[in-house]
């Protein structure tokens, strides 16, 4: 009986541990201004006066050299960001990126968790949407982009 209460209240503590885990992260932009992923949106709809809050795309790598790493930028680049109302940020482990919106190498690091590549969308309110170690084609990354839920967080 001892051990069944103590499997029960170790799963309760993991699960409630994941749940507490925060997805939220902090970046920069080309001034080196700091934002919070979960206020990025309203303070960008404020400082560029747009219609509401844009999602957040958070691209992670070890080194810009990745294949998968240009591969997704290229994507990036060729996604209208007005369109689809989103801001990106580059996480480089290997080196800060400091044209645009990037994270610091130390936080780039621990957001891609021992992997070579990941990416990350976020809601408007900064809430993680969906992630994957893998590219997320145009039509996909559009899709997310349009037909987002703040309830699902989907993993490739």
């Amino acid at each position: 009986m001892r051990i069944l209460l103590y499997l029960l209240s170790s799963c309760l503590l993991l699960a409630c541990s994941e749940q507490s885990r925060s997805t939220s992260f902090v970046f920069y932009d080309s001034h080196g201004v700091l934002y919070k992923s979960d206020s990025a949106g309203t303070n960008a709809k404020k400082e560029y006066n747009l219609a509401k809050e844009p999602k957040l795309v958070l691209i992670a790598t070890t080194s810009a050299k990745i294949d998968k790493f240009v591969e997704q930028m290229s994507i990036i680049y060729k996604t209208d960001a007005e369109k689809y109302q989103y801001m990106y940020v580059v996480a480089n482990k290997e080196k800060e990126n400091r044209s645009g919106y990037y994270t610091s190498s130390s936080d780039a690091e621990k957001l891609v968790a021992g992997n070579p590549f990941r990416i990350f969308i976020y809601n408007e309110s900064g809430k993680l949407i969906t992630s994957s170690t893998n590219v997320i084609s145009s039509d996909k990354l559009k899709s997310h982009l349009t037909h987002m839920s703040s309830n699902s967080v989907n993993r490739h």
